[in-house]
């Protein structure tokens, strides 16, 4: 009996990226560089960092008319390496490493706001951006200890790209 985790629609175990040959995965990022051109810039819960999102309104990077992998995917692969990404589960359970937006903006590529962490601690960051979201001060959101993440929530990191 195999009881590995699948994705649902794929029946992969991992992500996408894993199973591109070097040329396929190559082909990819080329097309990621050519659907940042028509991308925008949105504020985001990042300070003076606004998100950047695809043109594709799924988020999706299309090579030859097929969808091959989620944009912030591919920024993660060449931010934490292509090894490291391509060991993500693709059916998550809450101690499965997934990657997670700081920014709280759903397909976001800005590398500094991407993080690799567990997908318990990425749920727990949905409360912080509807907070985040809400607050007049976020300043006083951080003061408050509000906010018990590493990184904190709304922040971004450095950027290896």
């Amino acid at each position: 009996m195999d009881t590995e985790r699948k994705h649902n629609k794929s029946r992969k175990p991992k992500l996408s990226i894993k199973y591109m040959t070097e040329d396929q995965y190559r082909e990819a990022l080329l097309a990621l560089q050519n659907s940042i051109i028509g991308s925008t810039r949105v504020s985001g819960l990042v300070a003076n960092s606004p998100c950047l999102l695809l043109a594709a309104t799924d988020g999706r990077i299309t090579v030859k008319q097929k969808k091959v992998a989620f944009g912030y995917q591919l920024v993660a692969s060449l931010k934490f390496g292509r090894d490291v990404v391509g060991e993500i589960d693709a059916s998550k359970t809450q101690e499965s490493l997934v990657i997670s937006h700081l920014c709280g903006t759903r397909n976001c590529i800005k590398p500094q706001h991407l993080v690799l962490e567990s997908k318990a601690t990425n749920d727990e960051r949905t409360h912080c951006h509807f907070c985040l979201g809400k607050s007049k001060n976020r300043g006083q959101f951080y003061e408050s200890g509000a906010c018990p993440h590493e990184p904190k929530c709304g922040t971004k990191t450095i950027s290896f790209i």
